[in-house]
């Protein structure tokens, strides 16, 4: 298998993270059309609050601090600049907005909490990388900040062995992202979103072309080409928005939980499209809540918490970090309390739990376990519906390593 790397991260401390309020990416609109500058806008969660793709003209908000953008294509920055420009109002006052891009009003603190601490992987050419953990475990700023949308106290990322930047638009260009909130225009069909963000792109109108058809085959949406996003459901929308992140044919994909609530046809559709793009040749960051799917896609997976790698390793080899060996699970009716104190006490047994008349027995070790089981029920003059044995689940390793189911 091809090892090179497409992207490492080693960053010390992230504490530091949320000092983007008040500080510029550059100058991120001078030279950029009224489509690119509309993209960074919703990319960095304004609210579209007036949005004309014919008249060229948008207005935006930011729900927190109540800061207003507003693109106008008749009028310049300066002299000999022509381009959209932005005028910023902050509490009714209005400055031009030459070289900076305000994520937020004011600084956001992290106080003593390290978002990420000590973080440092690699992800390697044509593989998915499954990253897992609970909620605020560091995931969502990790990508941020592989995507420098987020500043960090101290250390390095390079993509394609170059430095990330915020203004390294060579190589951002390269990159697809799909972030778990959907972000489509509803003023535009299906087809049009993806021509949109494939445009932010591609030039070319014929690869363009080309480029949405095949986006549109790998999601499966040939038949809601015209439709609006309003008339799609979850699903599809689910789709749409994956299309609309993966049109240009990015190198490195990053899916931020693609999957969240979606039926289950949608479901299968865009996990074996996600086998595509890897097939293809793309590389896939993959965040997400279901361990069945990190088992189907992932080559390898790092578990996260409170910023910090407790894991990594391909699936197999996560399971045999697990401390148990073996899970006995005996659907059971009205266990006697006494009989659980005595299963205890068997031999190689770790744990023993009973809930909603389903009987949970872990061991460190042993082989016959489950003979010992039904032996020890037969003896004891229990009867059961049903009992099986199964190997630790990644799902046990999770939790074992973080004390936490991943839904948490």
């Amino acid at each position: 298998k091809n090892h090179f790397k497409i992207l490492s991260m080693a960053v010390e401390s992230g504490a530091g993270a949320a000092k983007r309020g008040g500080r510029g990416l550059g100058n991120p609109f001078v030279g950029k059309s009224f489509e690119e500058i509309d993209h960074m806008f919703r990319m960095k969660g304004l609210e579209v609050k007036y949005f004309d793709p014919v008249g060229k003209k948008g207005s935006y908000i930011n729900s927190k601090t109540g800061t207003s953008y507003f693109i106008d294509p008749g009028r310049m920055y300066k002299k000999g600049y022509e381009g959209p420009h932005v005028d910023v109002f902050y509490n009714g006052h209005s400055k031009y907005e030459k070289a900076k891009f305000f994520l937020d009003g004011s600084p956001k603190q992290y106080k003593e909490l390290k978002a990420i601490d000590n973080l440092s992987f690699e992800v390697h050419e044509g593989e998915i990388l499954g990253l897992l953990g609970p909620n605020g475990s560091g995931k969502s700023t990790t990508i941020n900040c592989i995507l420098s949308l987020l500043e960090f106290s101290k250390g390095t990322i390079k993509i394609f062995g170059k430095d990330m930047k915020p203004d390294a638009y060579d190589i951002k260009s390269k990159i697809g992202v799909v972030f778990q909130e959907v972000s489509v225009f509803d003023e535009l069909t299906v087809y049009e979103n993806i021509d949109y963000f494939c445009g932010l792109y591609i030039k070319d109108k014929k690869t363009r072309k080309q480029y949405i058809e095949d986006a549109i085959r790998l999601v499966g949406l040939e038949d809601f080409k015209k439709f609006y996003p309003k008339k799609l459901s979850g699903g599809l929308l689910r789709r749409l928005n994956i299309a609309c992140g993966i049109a240009h044919k990015p190198k490195l994909i990053f899916l931020d939980e693609p999957t969240v609530a979606v039926d289950p046809q949608s479901r299968n559709n865009i996990l074996d499209g996600i086998k595509k793009l890897r097939k293809n040749g793309a590389t896939i960051v993959y965040t997400t809540h279901y361990m069945e799917e990190v088992e189907i896609l992932c080559d390898r997976v790092i578990i996260l918490d409170k910023g910090k790698i407790l894991a990594t390793g391909t699936t197999d080899e996560l399971k045999k970090k697990a401390k148990i060996e073996e899970k006995v699970t005996v659907e059971v009716n009205d266990l006697v309390p006494g009989y659980i104190e005595k299963i205890k006490e068997l031999k190689n047994v770790d744990d023993v739990t009973y809930t909603n008349n389903v009987l949970f027995v872990t061991y460190k070790k042993g082989k016959n376990n489950l003979v010992d089981m039904i032996d020890y029920l037969k003896k004891e003059s229990i009867n059961y519906n049903k009992i099986y044995s199964e190997r630790p689940t990644l799902n046990d390793v999770f939790l074992e390593l973080t004390g936490k189911e991943l839904r948490d």
